[in-house]
């Protein structure tokens, strides 16, 4: 009873001021904000009469920045990527001599002031202001690469007029700017994964590991993009940045229809989830409930994204077992019911999703979720971390009936401990926890 009555109070003072989550939420695009307007200040005038001196360079960068940043991909994680942008980006920082243009001798001030203008009027005009952030991001990688590329050595020169030279070896130049863009690009994802990190309350290391792996398409395109522009401008002139971006577009476009097809699939299995609301054998929403806190809930435990979508897809049809019952479970709530019938629900639903297409893993994290977390412990039985995620969080929706103020929310967390350790893994019950002081709202 201590315990229970400590974790009240536990749970007395989870609700923070809606100011302060914002604060902190927005500080790396407000400090983004203040830099683009100090460069602008100092270097504003500088950038007009660059861009009067070489309007066929700096404004197709300019335009093409904005594109990108106005037209943006979205994984099926929800990850926004904007590779159009990044590349723009990254090529102007390094692009040197362009037929019919000269060198584009420019600093680095003038040169992210040119990109940020393209930047912010694809945020404009897109109507995607809240992935200031991301563009920010896009610029400091550009900071990054002109500074290295104006400022690094090699045989006495920077690396901007060391592969101009025309007695450098084309691959030894194609090399130098191979790295400078990887370092870029290495710096856009690091901020972007801070970003990600703080929005989705998970550790840095977590988003990085996706980021390596949903954004692999992009990677050898968006690197190999900058030396390519580079080195065939003095040929091709302006030409030159939309030559070298046409495998980014391609790889963008495959990746488009790749999403496509993964949202018309998690739609296709919302509507098969809705099946059970339908029919009465479950509250309105507890599926999609359900899904929203696995998914949560799977980031803070440090699943990767393909394993926080099974998740998802279990937890959106894990009570399609329901509708082989012959009466409704009281309230739907499956928690309720003996274990012999949690399990029997739990084997005919993995029957009935085993008959849909790449939906195997799905049944498996289904068919597991009523086994206790004892057998674990005890038996050693392999039960998977989803399952135990989607047990914890089934648990909770189906204490709470879809109510997340602070009375329900305590009530359900407290008969949740009451199994921890034999019923529900405590590491799970944690992560429950943490995601609980977020939705909880004030009574």
């Amino acid at each position: 009873m201590d315990r229970l009555a400590g974790q009240q109070s536990h749970w007395g003072d989870v609700v923070k001021p809606q100011w302060q989550s914002r604060a902190r939420k927005w500080w790396l695009e407000g400090f983004g904000s203040v830099v683009v307007v100090a460069v602008a200040l100092t270097s504003g005038a500088a950038a007009l009469d660059a861009v009067r001196t070489h309007p066929r360079a700096l404004v197709p960068a300019m335009l093409f920045a904005a594109f990108g940043q106005a037209r943006p991909v979205r994984l099926p994680s929800r990850r926004v990527l904007a590779p159009v942008a990044t590349a723009s980006a990254l090529t102007l920082a390094s692009l040197g001599a362009v037929h019919g243009e000269g060198p584009l001798d420019l600093p680095v001030a003038v040169i992210a002031l040119v990109i940020a203008v393209g930047l912010g009027v694809g945020l404009l005009f897109g109507r995607r202001t809240r992935y200031v952030g991301g563009a920010f991001a896009r610029l400091v990688a550009l900071l990054t690469v002109a500074t290295l590329a104006r400022s690094m050595p090699i045989e006495g020169r920077s690396i901007w007029q060391w592969q101009q030279d025309p007695s450098v070896a084309r691959w030894a130049a194609a090399l130098a700017l191979l790295l400078l863009s990887a370092a870029g690009l290495a710096v856009e994802r690091l901020l972007s994964a801070v970003v990600q990190a703080r929005r989705r309350h998970v550790r840095i290391a977590v988003v990085l590991r996706d980021e390596r792996v949903e954004a692999l398409p992009f990677t050898a395109a968006l690197v190999a993009t900058p030396p390519i522009a580079t080195l065939i401008a003095p040929a091709t002139g302006v030409l030159a940045i939309p030559l070298a971006l046409t495998p980014v577009v391609l790889t963008l476009v495959a990746v488009r229809r790749y999403a496509a097809v993964q949202v018309t699939f998690l739609q296709m299995v919302r509507a098969v989830s809705r099946l059970t609301d339908t029919a009465g054998f479950t509250p309105a929403a507890h599926a999609r409930r359900t899904a929203a806190l696995v998914m949560d809930m799977g980031h803070r435990l440090g699943l990767s994204q393909r394993e926080v979508r099974q998740v998802e897809y279990a937890a959106l049809l894990h009570d399609v077992g329901q509708v082989t019952l012959r009466a409704p479970l009281p309230g739907g709530a499956t928690v309720l019911s003996a274990p012999v019938d949690q399990e029997r629900i739990a084997r005919r639903g993995a029957r009935i999703v085993r008959h849909g297409t790449g939906l195997e893993p799905v049944a498996d994290l289904i068919e597991a979720q009523s086994r206790p977390h004892r057998a674990v412990i005890e038996h050693e039985e392999s039960v998977p971390i989803g399952s135990r995620i989607l047990k914890v969080a089934n648990a909770f929706d189906d204490y709470t009936q879809g109510r997340r103020d602070r009375a329900a929310v305590t009530s359900a967390v407290e008969r949740i401990h009451l199994g921890l350790g034999y019923e529900y893994d405590p590491a799970v019950v944690k992560a429950l926890e943490d995601v609980a002081r977020r939705i909880v709202t004030t009574d």
